[in-house]
């Protein structure tokens, strides 16, 4: 089969394997997961520093939505709004310097690396995910783990290139040119992307915490929480709640301004 084929379809399986797991993750996650769960406990298993990193982060993001949705009449209905702002894809408003200064407190409490990697940047884990596991779920992580490691069909792979290169040598020059300015946009966009850190602290603390995290644990490991149906239909008093919270400030508060802002800083 020929090279550049087989990539596509390789690309068409995973974006529909995507879709998939991206429509049930919400409703599993929430379903399963232990209301009770402790926020205390959490940042117990942070340990001091990181946890004062962490409790940085819940501020900075509920100055976010104060700054983005300041008529909303709770948490809830703030959260709900962010929420369709992401869905409809509309602009936020983000305070770049308390961006930066978070950034550089979880930098140096350790906490970024426990969370989010970046591109080649290397951890030697120390937390045992599995005791907290069944032998089925923690051999379906380690299986992910695997895929991950030896996966060829990613952009900067000598695939793509090969790819991509006979892809531009079938358009004629003036659509050549644009599409080699996109790429160049977009391999400067990947360089500062980030990927989440598989078997770090604060899996094992979420894990410890609480084992219904599982399946929020897989998702991230092997794609990324996506908002759902499901997600939308929740109430503003459910929406309210540490379980979801923790996902709108990791996934997706701290997920952006990590890319918007780590290329603006030095020594990061």
């Amino acid at each position: 089969m020929p090279t550049d084929f087989s990539c596509v379809v390789s690309s068409h399986i995973s974006q529909i394997k995507l879709r998939i797991i991206r429509t049930f993750f919400f409703l599993t996650l929430l379903t399963s997961a232990n209301f009770s769960f402790g926020q205390q406990e959490f940042l117990d298993e942070l340990g001091t520093e990181k946890a004062e990193s962490f409790r940085e982060l819940m501020a900075s993001y509920q100055n976010f939505l104060n700054t983005n949705f300041p008529n909303a009449s709770s948490l809830g209905e703030q959260t709900r709004k962010f929420m369709m702002n992401m869905v409809n894809d509309e602009p936020l408003n983000y305070d770049s310097l308390e961006a930066i200064n978070l950034i550089t407190s979880l930098e140096k409490s350790g906490l970024r690396k426990e969370i989010y990697l970046y591109a080649d940047e290397s951890y030697d884990s120390a937390y045992n995910l599995r005791q907290f596991l069944t032998a089925e779920q923690a051999d379906e992580i380690d299986e992910i783990i695997a895929l991950n490691n030896r996966e060829i069909d990613v952009p900067d792979s000598l695939k793509w290139k090969v790819f991509f290169q006979k892809h531009l040598e079938s358009l004629p020059p003036e659509q050549r040119k644009k599409e080699e300015e996109m790429e160049a946009r977009r391999n400067e966009g990947r360089k500062w992307a980030s990927t989440t850190n598989p078997k770090s602290l604060y899996h094992y603390a979420l894990l410890k915490t609480d084992t219904s995290f599982y399946t929020y644990c897989l998702i991230r490991i092997e794609l990324f929480p996506a908002i759902t149906e499901a997600l939308t239909e929740l109430s503003n008093d459910e929406l309210e709640t540490w379980n979801v919270q923790i996902l709108f400030m990791v996934d997706y508060y701290l997920g952006n301004i990590l890319f918007r802002y780590r290329r603006y800083m030095t020594g990061y």
